[in-house]
């Protein structure tokens, strides 16, 4: 009779709980989305081609700010952001191609080797920051005004 007392009974995870699970993976696909949507519609040319500095840095930043939210699932952030961009490639880069336009590689392989490392790399110095920020909160003693 006392087992049954001593039962986990909390509730589920309420829908907050998914949300802030799956915010670094949304944050990274928003950002890797975004940065081809920006840069055809308004460059014209494949984020690589040109510029390709300020395409790594925006990259950097969706894996900085993906793993900001949430340390414990910081690769969710990189995963999203090389999903996003696949997913804009496959979705709407490949459909407004020319047909028998060639294609050198594949989106999996050419996002992969130009997209991914900067992201990863990006969510690593997020996952510094966040657990400097939390010790440095830890270790902040505050001085309690005295009254005399």
């Amino acid at each position: 009779m006392s087992d049954l007392h001593t039962a986990d009974t909390r509730m589920p995870p309420g829908w907050k709980t998914y949300v802030n699970l799956a915010l670094p993976f949304l944050i990274g696909f928003v950002v890797g989305w975004c940065v081809w949507a920006f840069w055809l519609r308004v460059i014209g040319t494949e984020p690589w081609d040109l510029h390709v500095n300020f395409y790594w840095w925006c990259l950097f930043a969706g894996g900085f700010i993906g793993a900001l939210m949430s340390s414990h699932l910081w690769f969710l952030a990189p995963v999203g952001v090389y999903l996003g961009q696949v997913a804009y490639v496959e979705v709407i880069y490949r459909s407004s191609l020319p047909p028998g336009d060639p294609i050198v590689l594949p989106s999996l392989i050419s996002v992969a080797i130009f997209g991914l490392l900067p992201a990863v790399v990006g969510s690593l110095v997020g996952i510094v920051v966040r657990q400097v920020r939390t010790l440095g909160n830890l270790y902040v003693r505050k001085k309690k005004p005295t009254n005399r």
